[in-house]
Formats: structure tokens, C-alpha cells, sequence
């Protein structure tokens, strides 16, 4: 039997509602460039080593690393030297690209960020919406 997905759906969306975008947007999400900021090789140094430095501390006894990991600790690494332009500040790689420049799953990538993110290494890009 054929499940109507607009029957399920009419109660959340006002087909007749006016809508601006021809697909659903994240809240505050703007067209505006991203604007990156440079990042010399010496604070992206400083930023390698206090990640090794943060993982070597919070390592647990009989445990693999500590908060951030071997995988989060080879993310990071491709991050900094194999995507960074220290001129620019650009670095937009995509999960996969991260991926094969370091040698692990799409999937590990991903937690890995998340790792990244939690201890406060990786912050994600705010664009300011004047």
C-alpha cells in the first residue's frame, strides 16, 4: 500500500506559507562570504602542540590517549599542515578529503571534529549578520 508522505507532512508545513528559500536553511544562515582570518605557522605550531600537550594530560591509566586521541590528534595535523593556507586562513576541506589525507574513515572524521570541537580547538566559523 502507498504511504502519502504529503498526507504525514500536512500538518507540519502550510503549503500556502511564503517561503524565501526553495529548500529548508539553518537559522541565521546568510549568502554573505565567509570572511577567514590568517593564521601565522607560528600559532599554528603552538596550536599543534598544546593538542598533543592537552591529549598527553588528560590521558587515563590503561586508556588510549586522553580527551582528544590518536584519530583527533591525526585530524587535526592534516588540518594545520596539509589544508591550512597560513596566508589567508582559509581551510574548508570536505569529511572526505580530510579523510584521505589522513588515512581514516569518513565516519572517524567526524567524531574526531566533534573531539576537536569539545575541548575547544576547532571553533566553528561565525559570520556576522549586519
Amino acid at each position: 500500500m502507498p504511504v502519502s508522505y504529503q498526507a504525514l507532512l500536512s500538518g507540519l508545513l502550510d503549503p500556502t506559507e511564503q517561503t524565501y528559500a526553495p529548500h529548508p536553511v539553518w537559522s541565521g544562515s546568510t549568502t554573505k562570504p565567509v570572511q577567514f582570518t590568517p593564521l601565522p605557522k607560528k600559532a599554528a605550531m603552538r596550536l599543534w602542540r598544546y593538542a598533543q600537550e592537552l591529549d598527553r594530560q588528560t590521558k587515563e591509566k590503561g586508556r588510549h590517549g586522553g580527551s582528544i586521541g590518536h584519530t583527533g590528534l591525526k585530524v587535526l595535523h592534516t588540518l594545520i599542515f596539509d589544508f591550512l593556507n597560513f596566508a589567508t586562513g582559509r581551510l574548508d576541506p570536505s569529511y572526505a578529503a580530510i579523510a584521505r589525507k589522513a588515512n581514516l574513515c569518513d565516519s572517524a572524521v567526524a567524531t574526531a571534529l566533534k573531539r576537536l570541537h569539545a575541548v575547544g580547538i576547532l571553533v566553528p566559523c561565525v559570520i556576522d549578520n549586519e
